[in-house]
């Protein structure tokens, strides 16, 4: 089955990256240093990194799972909290769905080993 090729959006472009870059307010220092001067290089430090593109007739999602130890202020995860919500209603919707699909896959694999195991017995009800 073939999809259509979907549009992305244009980056800006930005302008050439000086030697010397100010770090914003409420950036660690640290973090800043790390970073490729101009460009977006967060690093691939995380234990757990599971990125999925998941093409739909039309139109495609992505899924993105990462884990690792917490490196972030109190204050950051507070403003990032009261920005982005976790009850929301698109998060309560996936969640749903993920939790129907998980059960009818776990109820799936009974039913097969049931079956199995009464049919290796010879028990047939």
């Amino acid at each position: 089955m073939a999809f259509a090729k979907h549009k992305t959006r244009q980056e800006p472009e930005t302008p050439a990256a000086s030697s010397q870059v100010e770090p914003m307010p409420g950036f660690d220092p640290e973090v800043v240093e790390r970073q490729s001067p101009g460009g977006r290089n967060w690093g691939n430090e995380h234990p757990v990194n599971i990125r999925l593109s998941i093409p739909l007739p039309f139109r495609r999602c992505y899924l993105t799972i990462v884990g690792g130890q917490e490196r972030r202020s109190p204050e950051r995860r507070r403003a990032e909290r009261a920005k982005h919500p976790l009850v929301t209603l698109g998060n309560i919707v996936f969640l749903a769905a993920a939790g129907v699909v998980i059960g009818l896959a776990g109820l799936a694999g009974i039913q097969m080993f049931v079956a199995f195991v009464f049919q290796e017995t010879g028990f047939v009800s």
